[in-house]
């Protein structure tokens, strides 16, 4: 039995269905799941014609035949609708269903200098890709690896807009699971070979590419895997695509490509291999000056050491404090270099000290209920370790409220503990699947 796919209208005038017809054969035109299993328990021969793909349940039992639309990417309907707009937004309309049929998301990011830190060799790179102007030896691809949170997305954003370039995402499960992959893929690039004839510049994003090795049993997705790598492998030659864009392709966990397929990793395919850990020490303290002005400066003052920054403070706490015990957890061989968060959640540390600078002005103007809400349960062990002694509720409010006073309603080093308790890092949690990760650091040049 076959199922015809078909998006375009055309394919559903009776003319069109006579032709799909196979002798002693009906055809069901949009059936729902109960007439198909009713057609299957009366043993008919039939086939199916739909905009819309067969029951995950029953797609065994069918041939996939996706039928092509009359106008490439667009449908006959598609087609007429924009040809009733006026010639000025017809052009922007066109680019939008194409973007969002191919699953594309194309923007044009803005991000200051100050706001990148760390990643010096990231930059050299995207720095190449500006001053390299032969194209024999301009960069096509690079690969980005390494701990969640570390700036791997944010990497390609940064050198879209450096280089004043359009940054494309390309929605890899929306490609995975389309009827034709390869030929979504191929349209994609067709797409992007159009614009880059018309003076177009690309950063071209794949995020999260390990997803495509986690089925690679599948012949669907070992064929696709095959034509993505052979078109980043030509891309600007003469037997490629004529793409102005360079790939930037990111991933979590590489352990499975290591161990599965070792060749996608390979020197040529991509022009530089980086593995973005946690940032140093050095980097930290400038991660926490830029997350504390973004959200609002908030105040900080050290109730026992007045002189100490916030900035020391929070690498203080966080690496002798609050997960001492967990300071050399990591496998790499400079753990004793960096920090135990990400540049993420450092990110969010400030972002949860600037709400409880808010909560805490309640607290002082005797909205004392508000302490759960300070000090969840599960930061308590932490903060009894802090301040050398068992805390209940009641003593917390006491010792909170005379900190908040002594430092004139600023946050202080116990709120600061309280944060970096709530705020685990994900390294402490995800321990082992970084030791495995770690192991593969052989493959790639460190981002700082």
């Amino acid at each position: 039995m076959r199922w015809y796919y078909a998006e375009d209208r055309e394919y559903y005038s009776a003319r069109e269905i006579a032709k799909l017809k196979r002798p002693n054969s009906e055809v069901l035109v949009c059936p729902k799941e109960e007439e198909l299993l009713k057609a299957l328990r009366e043993g008919k021969s039939f086939d199916v014609l739909a905009p819309y793909l067969p029951p995950p349940h029953l797609k065994n039992l069918f041939v996939l035949v996706e039928l092509p639309n009359r106008y490439g990417v667009l449908t006959t309907q598609e087609k007429e609708y924009l040809d009733s707009l006026p010639p000025q937004d017809k052009a922007i309309a066109e680019r939008k269903i194409i973007e969002n049929k191919l699953g594309l998301k194309i923007t044009k990011p803005k991000i200051p200098e100050d706001k990148v830190i760390g990643l010096r060799n990231v930059k050299r790179f995207i720095w190449q890709i500006k001053t390299i102007t032969d194209p024999k030896l301009r960069p096509k691809a690079v690969f980005l690896a390494g701990i969640p949170g570390t700036g791997k997305s944010y990497s390609a954003k940064y050198s879209a807009s450096i280089l004043g370039r359009y940054l494309v995402e390309f929605n890899l499960s929306k490609i995975m699971e389309s009827p034709n992959p390869t030929f979504l893929l191929h349209s994609i690039f067709q797409y992007l070979e159009k614009l880059s004839s018309e003076g177009y510049e690309f950063i071209l994003w794949i995020d999260e590419i390990e997803k495509m090795f986690a089925t690679l049993e599948e012949e669907k997705e070992k064929r696709l895997l095959g034509q993505l790598l052979t078109i980043i492998n030509e891309l600007g030659e003469e037997t490629g695509y004529k793409v102005n864009g360079v790939f930037f392709v990111t991933a979590n966990n590489v352990t499975q490509i290591v161990e599965k397929n070792p060749e996608f990793l390979r020197k040529g395919r991509f022009d530089e291999l980086f593995f973005l850990d946690v940032p140093l020490l050095s980097d930290a303290k400038k991660l926490f000056t830029l997350y504390r002005r973004e959200y609002g400066n908030f105040g900080y003052y050290n109730t026992t050491m007045p002189q100490r920054s916030f900035e020391d403070d929070a690498i203080f706490y966080a690496m002798d404090e609050v997960y001492v015990k967990e300071k050399g957890r990591l496998g790499s061989p400079e753990s004793g270099e960096r920090f135990i968060y990400t540049p993420a959640e450092v990110q969010q540390i400030c972002k949860e000290l600037a709400k409880r600078e808010k909560e805490n002005q309640r607290f002082l103007k005797g909205e004392t209920e508000v302490i759960e809400l300070l000090y969840p349960y599960s930061t308590l062990n932490k903060v009894s370790k802090f301040l050398r002694s068992d805390v209940n509720y009641e003593k917390l409010k006491k010792v909170h409220l005379e900190r908040l006073k002594k430092s004139g309603g600023r946050l202080t080093e116990l709120d600061l503990v309280a944060v970096l308790s709530i705020v685990e890092p994900m390294a402490i949690t995800m321990r082992e699947g970084l030791s495995k990760m770690y192991a593969t650091e052989k493959y790639f040049v460190k981002a700082d």
